[in-house]
């Protein structure tokens, strides 16, 4: 078809249509163009560094094949790297935890060559949730800390907590492998399950002297708890006539003089004042203890110390 230019004059009786001569332009403006270039369903590679001033919106970042490194603000130097820090409060923030992560892959943070920065974890000025790392139903693996070959320190509860540091259960055992230093002060010592803690028998209504023959009781300690315990007795007898035999044991009622138990003490006989002192281990069930004593005459005792120190 001939492209003409419109008639100049106009004749009677000759129709003239002037739509028929403007020019229909086909397509989009530009400015539509640009407003509208992201909503496509093409797919790009761009080959050229890209630049969002105002961010991007989207569900998925991934890489190109499963072999491949993904770098994320690897130009930074003195900015800060954020993730999830505006609106998570009930959400999670997944790092490397796939059900299927191969033995072989490691995850790393602040692990450079020479690396003298800080590492913070749950930092913040008011913290009240739980920081967990192994802690699964099922775990095999190990969490190591510190056990490089530099000279680490590592502080547990050194602040100003006051909560409760548990080390190992029952069924499991804590190794230490130096030697433990001990800062506190005797006074801390105030619970059943605390290594130290210590009970002083009674001897309200006990007899004061022994009875020829007789094992007689001069104190009584009730253990609170069962564990390791080292018990302690002390007497003094005044002109002991004979030998006395001293013993700490769950019962009242022992053998015959000379095979009294496998742990007592004995003193002979003394012109004026005699000590003798007896010590037990137990871990036994029994919770009751007696110091008990007997003698071939009866004798006179005083200054009687029965105590029992938890050791393990």
């Amino acid at each position: 078809m001939s492209a003409y230019n419109p008639p100049t004059y106009y004749f009677n009786g000759i129709g003239f249509n002037s739509s028929f001569y403007t020019v229909t332009l086909i397509g989009i403006t530009q400015a539509q163009a640009n407003a509208l270039y992201l909503q496509k369903t093409t797919p790009d590679t761009a080959t050229a560094v890209e630049t969002f001033s105002s961010g991007i919106l989207t569900t998925s970042v991934d890489v190109p094949t499963s072999s491949s490194n993904m770098n994320i603000a690897n130009g930074l130097s003195s900015g800060t790297i954020n993730f999830g820090i505006a609106n998570v409060r009930t959400g999670i923030i997944h790092i490397g935890d796939g059900n299927n992560l191969s033995a072989g892959a490691n995850i790393h943070i602040n692990n450079g060559t020479s690396n003298a920065s800080n590492t913070n974890i749950m930092n913040g000025s008011t913290t009240s949730g739980a920081c967990n790392i192994m802690t699964g139903n099922t775990c095999t693996g190990s969490v190591n800390i510190a056990t490089g070959s530099g000279s680490s320190t590592v502080n547990i509860g050194t602040g100003t907590t006051t909560g409760v540091i548990s080390l190992g259960n029952s069924a499991n055992s804590v190794t230490f492998g130096s030697p433990l230093n001990l800062s506190y002060t005797p006074s801390l010592i105030t619970q059943t399950t605390q290594l130290g803690y210590t009970i002083s028998g009674s001897t309200t209504g006990l007899p004061t002297s022994t009875t020829s023959g007789t094992y007689n009781n001069f104190s009584k300690i009730v253990l609170p708890i069962v564990g390791v315990w080292l018990l302690n007795g002390n007497m003094q007898f005044i002109n002991a006539p004979t030998t006395i035999q001293l013993s700490i044991a769950n019962t009242t009622t022992s053998p015959t003089v000379g095979n009294f138990d496998s742990n007592c003490g004995s003193i002979v006989t003394a012109p004026a004042y005699g000590t003798t002192n007896v010590t037990r281990v137990t871990s036994s069930s029994s919770l009751t203890w007696y110091l008990v004593a007997t003698s071939g005459a009866s004798t006179s005792v005083q200054n009687v110390y029965f105590t029992a120190t938890r050791i393990a």
